[in-house]
């Protein structure tokens, strides 16, 4: 794995979430291109690789966001693992495929960090079923983003070093 790579990556994605992704943004919902970087390691390095680039990425995602660290780190590992986990039941290259996964793990991660911050916040307004609709709509989003962010990545990590050693096709 290299480390230094991976921080490029992990800077150049959480600036384009905080520039790009806050244009993007519909009814305060915007889609998480760190979330689909940490998928797309997921599907191109071992379990154990793609867990730090997730909490990495979820680092990220926690310091610019100006939430507590620990919540998106903790997901986006999980998230990365779990997709490295498929890759090997899935067609990591088809798009369909990618807005699937994506989804499916974005709409866990970010009903756990929904959770996560209404706990924090003394329950004062939380819902089960609106934490659960939110992330919906994020997942959503960031699903449909995901074979375009996919097909950047693909071109632009080989241009830094970072070919995965355990690609499946």
């Amino acid at each position: 794995m290299h480390w230094f790579g991976l921080v490029i990556v992990t800077i150049v994605v959480a600036a384009a979430q905080t520039s790009v992704g806050s244009l993007l943004t519909i009814n305060m919902v915007a889609p998480s291109f760190l979330l689909v970087t940490a998928v797309y390691y997921g599907f191109r390095w071992s379990a154990t690789e793609a867990g730090i680039a997730g909490w990495a990425l979820g680092l990220a995602a926690d310091l610019t966001g100006a939430s507590p660290i620990g919540a998106h780190s903790l997901c986006f590992a999980l998230a990365a693992v779990i997709a490295s986990r498929l890759r090997s039941v899935v067609m990591t290259d088809h798009p369909l495929a990618q807005m699937l996964v994506t989804g499916l793990l974005g709409w866990l991660a970010y009903s756990v960090i929904f959770t996560h911050a209404a706990w924090r916040d003394g329950w004062t307004t939380w819902s089960f079923g609106l934490s659960l609709k939110r992330a919906g709509w994020v997942a959503l989003y960031t699903a449909l983003l995901a074979p375009y962010l996919f097909w950047l990545l693909e071109r632009a990590v080989p241009l830094l070093g970072l070919q995965p050693h355990s690609r499946r096709r």
